[in-house]
Parts: C-alpha cells; sequence; structure tokens
C-alpha cells in the first residue's frame, strides 16, 4: 500500500499540456525578419509582464519593434498567438473524463482576455471547470509560489490533494 495521498483536484496548465504553440513563433519570426530563437529570447524577457496584466499585447509589439530596430505595423497579436493553438486532443478527453470524476481546473499564465478566446477557438475542452486561475487576473505567474497558493484557495483543497500537468 502506498503512503502517496489521494489525489482530489486536478488542475491543466494551457500552454504545452491543452494546446501547443503550433507556428506561432515561426509566423512572428518571419514576421519581423529575425530567427525563431531571437524572438523567442525577447519573447521570455516580457512573457511574465504579459502573462500577469502589467503588458498588453500592443505593448509587446511595440517592444518587439524597438528590440529588432523594426516598424512593422501592429497585427492582433492576439489573435495569432491564440488562433495558431494545436489542441491535444488526447489530454483534452483526459480532462473531460476526469471531470465526470473529480474537480478539474486551469492552472496557466496567459495574458488579459486569452483564456474565453482559448475556449471559443478550440485550444481549451469544452468542460465546466471548477477553478480557473489566470495569471493575469489574479496578478502572479507561475512558478510564485502565490500562484499555487490562489489554485488551492480557489479548489478548496491542499497541494498535497491536487495534480498539477
Amino acid at each position: 500500500m502506498s503512503n502517496l495521498p489521494e489525489i482530489k483536484f486536478i488542475f491543466f496548465d494551457i500552454n504545452g499540456v491543452l494546446c501547443y504553440t503550433g507556428d506561432v513563433y515561426d509566423a512572428l519570426a518571419e514576421e519581423f525578419g529575425v530567427s525563431v530563437k531571437d524572438l523567442t529570447l525577447i519573447y521570455e524577457k516580457h512573457a511574465s509582464k504579459i502573462d500577469s496584466g502589467k503588458m498588453s499585447f500592443k505593448e509587446f509589439w511595440g517592444a518587439l519593434n524597438k528590440s529588432f530596430g523594426t516598424e512593422i505595423p501592429e497585427v492582433d497579436l492576439k489573435e495569432l498567438y491564440i488562433h495558431k493553438r494545436v489542441p491535444v486532443k488526447k489530454v483534452h478527453e483526459f480532462a473531460e473524463e476526469m471531470s465526470k470524476k473529480m474537480g478539474v481546473g486551469i492552472l496557466s499564465n496567459l495574458g488579459k482576455g486569452s483564456f474565453d478566446d482559448f475556449t471559443s477557438c478550440g485550444a481549451i475542452p469544452s468542460v465546466e471547470w471548477d477553478a480557473v486561475v489566470i495569471s493575469s487576473e489574479v496578478g502572479f505567474v507561475k512558478p510564485q509560489e502565490s500562484s499555487f497558493e490562489k489554485a488551492e484557495e480557489m479548489c478548496g483543497f491542499s497541494g498535497e490533494e491536487i495534480l498539477l500537468i
């Protein structure tokens, strides 16, 4: 017999779990005439500001132009970012199955307003989520301890009873 606690709640991350980025970075790198590696470095520099709601997608576009010395007219970066996502069907099926057996939720770093857009384009399965913790709505990002404390508060279980995928 195992001494492991019983899992009572599952949180799913969005990016890299419920969906993949598809060719978002390829499309943006091509738009700016830079390598995906260079684009990724700039994104990582600003990601926590975007995900905590302290930087808009429009402001990020300006940061990209400044970083690359370009003046590329703004595109709807949020639209591009969301609609290039590729759903992971097996994980969607698993989330749907688990939602019938226990509490399920979302714990993810996302920019403002992105959750509804991800849901409407099918990147997130149509599950009745018991708790949704989105970084830009709560003001802190994973892996900050505050994000996990907020997740515990919202689902009503302690860390050892929660599985994060």
